[in-house]
């Protein structure tokens, strides 16, 4: 194969110029390929980034109407952020912070004066999750 390729490179007989031309627009085409790649590649982490951070904001509306509201059971706009919360961890939260918040869930129906320790824990979780998203640490 090799061989085959010598000869007919040899039976081309181009000049450098014409080489140098060829070699160029390989590597215009290559870049081009390369480029479009990385582009691509950086619009899914910026989409990403974007409801990782929508994620994150919800869950800390929840911890702030949590410290507010004396009953957050009954509180409708609690419940609806709650919710809200809930279905975005599932999707674009990590399995700690997914596991925290079912805690948290599952300590307001059952004892909500016992649940000051997994909202802390929450709380930090979600803080040490913004600083990775963030790169801020």
């Amino acid at each position: 194969m090799n061989i085959l390729l010598c000869e007919l490179i040899g039976k081309l007989d181009l000049s450098i110029t014409n080489w140098i031309t060829i070699i160029s627009i390989i590597i215009v085409i290559t870049g081009w390929f390369i480029n479009g790649y990385l582009s691509r590649k950086q619009e899914i982490s910026k989409e990403r980034l974007k409801y990782r951070l929508e994620t994150l904001n919800y869950c800390i509306e929840v911890l702030f109407m949590l410290e507010k509201i004396n009953s957050p059971l009954e509180d409708i706009e609690f419940n609806k952020s709650f919710k809200k919360a809930k279905k975005q961890l599932y999707f674009f939260g990590t399995s700690k912070e997914t596991h925290l918040f079912d805690e948290i869930e599952e300590g307001l129906f059952n004892n909500p004066e016992d649940i000051t320790d997994v909202v802390n824990k929450f709380r930090e979780t979600i803080k040490s999750s913004i600083n990775i998203v963030l790169e801020l640490k």
